[in-house]
């Protein structure tokens, strides 16, 4: 029964770099010491603190048993999701949005690529350039992705391959990605 009083709270050592992830009883909190936490959802536990290798601009992704997190030094890393332990760690040459896992990774970075990474490794499937740093997470569909630019375009790609199907000028400069209705 929701009645709004606080079923727990506590203390920070830093402020967020990033907004709260919720998922599965777990809170994933990212600071601005270039730290991530995890918490038991129902308590507020910490169950792991992991030292990263760079900032954290935007929330991590969950997904299964894996925690995905954007840094601001280029890296996507894969992480335990029960023990904070590293997983793999793939360089990219600008800083990636949020990433959107599915049966692979699907992120933008701000070195004018749209990547598909391996879950399980982290290698590079392929990656397209486009004439700006990439926006937003991205949207899919069963047979293609789609991703706005600082190029004022909105992308289609093929999800398997990532052939360009379409591309199309937006009137505006984009702030966040497209989404799938």
């Amino acid at each position: 029964k929701a009645t709004g009083r606080v079923r727990w709270s506590t203390q920070l050592d830093a402020p967020l770099s990033a907004p709260l992830v919720w998922n599965n009883g777990w809170l994933i909190a990212a600071l601005d010491t270039q730290t991530l936490l995890g918490l038991r959802a129902e308590t507020g536990e910490t169950i792991w603190q992991q030292p990263m290798d760079g900032g954290i601009p935007v929330g991590p992704s969950l997904a299964a048993d894996r925690l995905y997190v954007s840094l601001d030094s280029g890296h996507v890393v894969a992480l335990s999701l029960m023990t904070g332990a590293t997983i793999w760690e793939q360089d990219l040459g600008g800083t990636p949005n949020r990433i959107l896992p599915l049966n692979d990774l699907f992120v933008g970075a701000t070195d004018n690529y749209f990547y598909r990474l391996s879950r399980l490794t982290g290698a590079i499937k392929w990656r397209v350039q486009t004439g700006g740093d990439i926006v937003g997470l991205p949207a899919v569909d069963e047979d293609r992705v789609f991703f706005s630019s600082l190029d004022n375009m909105l992308y289609a790609l093929s999800r398997k391959s990532g052939v360009q199907q379409w591309r199309k000028p937006l009137v505006a400069r984009p702030t966040a990605g497209p989404r799938h209705t």
